[in-house]
């Protein structure tokens, strides 16, 4: 039988001098609010950006540049991901892939969730 897994939080009371207090406030609220306005500037760019796919498709063309003003191309890819249980019914050995994996770290970065928002990761 599996094991239950158990999540706990631990939540502590920390004391800002005002000024910070005030600062720290400042600061989050601006963010909300250039969210909002990056919110509404992405809506608007994916609108012009289906427009352009559209003309893209109508044209029959994957490619267009237009001098001075700029390009649109098609991307067409695909994902692919290693599936470490198909890779052992194949035969493989998980003990050998697992050696051959090289984890490295990330850059540190200030993740910020506001209240009654989703939450957003900002790079450093």
């Amino acid at each position: 039988m599996p094991a239950l897994a158990l999540t706990t939080t631990t939540t502590a009371e920390v004391k800002l001098k005002p000024h910070l207090k005030r600062k720290l406030i400042t600061e989050i609220k601006t963010i909300k609010e250039l969210r909002v306005q990056a919110e509404a500037i992405d809506a608007a760019i994916r609108k012009h950006v289906g427009s352009v796919q559209g003309v893209l498709e109508e044209s029959g063309e994957e490619k267009i540049n237009i001098e001075g003003i700029g390009k649109a191309t098609m991307v067409f890819g695909a994902q692919s991901k290693l599936d470490k249980k198909l890779y052992v019914l194949n035969g493989g050995n998980l003990a050998d892939l697992d050696a051959a994996t090289v984890t490295t770290p990330k850059k540190p970065y200030c993740k910020i969730t506001l209240a009654g928002e989703r939450q957003h990761d900002e790079d450093s």
